[in-house]
C-alpha cells in the first residue's frame, strides 16, 4: 500500500469515527424539496396598490420546520422594486407539506414605476429553508401581470367612513336625523357586497353586539371611486351608538373602521343622583380599586365613564365599563388601557341605564390621572 493510498483509509476511517460517535451515522440535513404559490398569477392594475392573499405549499424531505426571512419583488431581469421584509414559517411532522399564508401589498408609486420602465410583469419570489440552516433552500414566485385597472383583479384599495360632516365622532339631539357615508377605491370588477351594522346603547360601552342595519350588494366596474350611503341611523334611545360598514365582497384584511355617535336629551342634566359608597370624594381611583355605589331602582346596568377633562360635559365618553344592574361595584380593569392617553387627566362618573337605554341617574364627574393605568389588573 503506497503513503497517498494509507493517508486515504486514515481520513475515511477518521469520518467513519466521527459518524459512529454521534449514534453510528454522520448528520444529514433537511431540505425542501417543493415549495408552490396560489395563485401563481395574477392580473394587478399598473397604476393602483396591489393586495393579494397568497398561499404557499412547502414540502421538505425530513421536516419539521419552514422558514422563509423576506420576500423580493423583481422584474426578471437583477432589478428589485420591493423588498417585503416580514418572516413567514410553519412546522410539521416530517416529510409532511407545511402551508404558509401572507398578505402582499404593493404600493401603487412601486407599480406605476415597474411600468414607466416597461415592466409588463413582475414577479414575487421567496426562498423557504429548512430549519437546519441555509442547506436545501428553494424557492417559489408568483408572477404579477400589469394591466389596466379593469383587467385587474376586483379588490378594495381603501376605505373611508364618515358622518355628512366629514367627522368620525358626532353628538346628536333625540330624533336628530343622521347618516354616514363610505367612500371607496377599488381596482378590476365584480360586485360588493357589504352590510352596514350598528351597535346600539344597550352594548356600545361594554363589549359591543353589532346588528344588521342594511345589506349592500352593487356592482362596480373597470377600477375607480364609489360611495355608499348609510340608511338613517336610529337616534330615539340617548346613549353612545357604534356604526360600521364591514366589507364581504371582495375579502379584505383591515379591520373594519367604526365611527362613533352620541345622542343626548335635555334631561341628562337633571338625573338622579347616585351615591359613590367608594372611594370616598377626594380620594383618587388608583390600579384595581372598585366603585362602590348605592343601588338605583330599575337600573338594568351602570356604566362606568371616562370622558377628557377639558371636553364639554355633554360628549360622548372616552372609554367605558359596564356591569348588570344586580351589581353594585366594577373593578376599574385594563381593557380601558387602549382608549385612555397616559400622562392625561380626565373625569368620570357613573350612570344607572333603563333596560329601554334611557339613563335614569349618574353620579358626579371625578377628576382622574391616566398615571393610574400603570398596573391595572
Amino acid at each position: 500500500m503506497t503513503a497517498n493510498q494509507r493517508q486515504g483509509w486514515q481520513r475515511l476511517a477518521g469520518v467513519m469515527a466521527l459518524g459512529l460517535g454521534m449514534g453510528g451515522l454522520a448528520p444529514a440535513f433537511a431540505a425542501v424539496t417543493s415549495v408552490q404559490v396560489t395563485p401563481a398569477q395574477a392580473n394587478v392594475a399598473f397604476n393602483r396598490s396591489a393586495r393579494l392573499e397568497l398561499r404557499w405549499r412547502v414540502r421538505t424531505d425530513s421536516g419539521p420546520y419552514v422558514q422563509s426571512d423576506q420576500g423580493i419583488v423583481e422584474d426578471g431581469g437583477g432589478n428589485v422594486y420591493l423588498v417585503v421584509p416580514r418572516q413567514i414559517s410553519a412546522s410539521g411532522a416530517g416529510g409532511q407539506t407545511l402551508q404558509l399564508t401572507e398578505t402582499l401589498a404593493i404600493p401603487a408609486a412601486v407599480m406605476l414605476r415597474a411600468f414607466d420602465n416597461g415592466v409588463r410583469r413582475l414577479y414575487y419570489r421567496r426562498d423557504f429553508r429548512d430549519g437546519s440552516g441555509t442547506a436545501g433552500a428553494l424557492g417559489g414566485t408568483a408572477m404579477l401581470d400589469l394591466s389596466g385597472a379593469g383587467a385587474a383583479g376586483f379588490a378594495i384599495d381603501s376605505l373611508r367612513l364618515a358622518f355628512a360632516d366629514d367627522t368620525v365622532r358626532r353628538q346628536v339631539a333625540v330624533g336628530e336625523p343622521l347618516r354616514a357615508r363610505a367612500t371607496l377605491r377599488f381596482s378590476g370588477s365584480g360586485q360588493l357586497q357589504a352590510v352596514w351594522e350598528l351597535a346600539d346603547p344597550t352594548s356600545a360601552s361594554g363589549s359591543p353586539v353589532f346588528r344588521a342595519l342594511r345589506i349592500v350588494r352593487r356592482p362596480l366596474f373597470g377600477g375607480g371611486a364609489a360611495s355608499l350611503d348609510s340608511p338613517p341611523l336610529p337616534t330615539r334611545l340617548p346613549g353612545l351608538y357604534l356604526l360600521r360598514l364591514r366589507v364581504l365582497q371582495p375579502a379584505v384584511t383591515d379591520t373594519p373602521i367604526v365611527l362613533q355617535y352620541y345622542v343626548h336629551t335635555a334631561t341628562d342634566s337633571r338625573l338622579a343622583p347616585i351615591d359613590i359608597l367608594t372611594p370616598a370624594p377626594g380620594e383618587p381611583l388608583a390600579a384595581g380599586d372598585s366603585v362602590r355605589w348605592r343601588p338605583v331602582a330599575g337600573a338594568a346596568r351602570y356604566r362606568l365613564e371616562f370622558q377628557a377633562a377639558g371636553a364639554e360635559r355633554n360628549r360622548p365618553p372616552r372609554a367605558g365599563m359596564e356591569v348588570d344592574g344586580q351589581r353594585d361595584r366594577l373593578r376599574l380593569s385594563a381593557l380601558i388601557v387602549p382608549h385612555l392617553d397616559p400622562g392625561s387627566r380626565y373625569r368620570w362618573r357613573l350612570v344607572a341605564v333603563a333596560a329601554d337605554g334611557r339613563r335614569i341617574a349618574a353620579s358626579a364627574w371625578r377628576t382622574w390621572e391616566s398615571s393610574g393605568m400603570q398596573g391595572l389588573p
